[in-house]
């Protein structure tokens, strides 16, 4: 159990909606329940009854939110002195989204030389899913996220390209595909996908190479990068997705393949267009631009 997770329940059981408890931490609404999930797993007690329309706290839940006060109040003035000695400090914080990357991704080390060259900047990196990291930046609630090319396309975004993601198939290990090389797409136009969420730029990707492979692929459920993972390992379906999540959270019970030609996705670093933008954010994105000058 940690405070993020404590937060999250707390927050939910006193908004009147999950979308709304999620929507004040900047973060998705699905990674709000993924978080009270792990908490409810780690206590091994349920807080919220949900076979009702709207999510009602249980007996065990009301318990945890009348011990979570003390505990939400002490921690929100741990971060307010926090926060006065980071700038008695002369800090200045610094806030990433980030999708879930593998530590091998040369981004971390990036970041890393960063804060090493900047020890005056403190970087808060929160690791999230594409949805989140959309509803975090345009909330400011990240001051920058690293995110997968096409998520946003607008004039109101800066982007600089980081480095190339490969898009993969993920089957389970038990599939005829498992142990192959490569395979085209159309091989799998009469399986049944399990696609990530259709607010991500890997839905709207895979969207497009289905159609351009000439077949609408059936789509049987959609959910979040962990979900799909869990359903595919289960044999329910196959799936698309980026070889850098999937190497952060595959479970040994599926295998990713290379398509055949290989589908690269470009990733980059976002942030707001704003007339007085944070000297932080302006020295991390020249940074950054200078790191993988010629890259992509």
């Amino acid at each position: 159990m940690n405070l993020d997770q404590v937060e999250c329940f707390f927050l939910a059981a006193k908004s009147q909606t999950f979308l709304d408890a999620a929507t004040f931490l900047g973060i998705s609404q699905s990674s709000l329940s993924k978080q009270i999930m792990k908490l409810e797993k780690e206590l091994g007690v349920k807080l919220f009854d949900r076979r009702k329309r709207k999510a009602v706290l249980t007996d065990y839940g009301r318990r945890l939110l009348n011990d979570a006060y003390p505990m939400m109040k002490e921690y929100k003035i741990l971060k307010e002195k926090a926060s006065a000695y980071q700038q008695e400090l002369g800090q200045e914080i610094l806030r990433i989204g980030l999708l879930p990357l593998p530590v091998t991704s040369s981004i971390y080390k990036a970041l890393l030389d960063f804060s090493s060259y900047y020890q005056e900047i403190n970087l808060s990196i929160k690791q999230e899913d594409e949805t989140g990291l959309l509803s975090g930046l345009n909330q400011e609630y990240y001051d920058l996220i690293i995110s997968r090319y096409s998520m946003m396309r607008k004039s109101r975004y800066r982007e600089i390209f980081l480095e190339r993601d490969e898009l993969v198939a993920v089957v389970p290990s038990c599939h005829s595909m498992a142990g192959r090389e490569q395979i085209r797409l159309e091989e799998m136009k009469k399986e049944a996908f399990i696609f990530m969420e259709p607010s991500t730029a890997i839905y709207r990707i895979s969207m497009e190479l289905c159609a351009a492979a000439g077949f609408v692929p059936d789509i049987i459920e959609t959910a979040g990068v962990d979900d799909v993972i869990g359903k595919v390992a289960s044999d329910r379906g196959v799936s698309l997705m980026a070889r850098s999540v999937y190497q952060a959270l595959e479970n040994g019970e599926t295998e990713a393949v290379s398509l055949r030609p290989l589908v690269k996705i470009p990733v980059t670093a976002l942030s707001l267009r704003k007339r007085e933008e944070k000297r932080s954010v302006r020295l991390l994105l020249e940074f950054l631009r200078e790191v993988y000058k010629g890259r992509v």
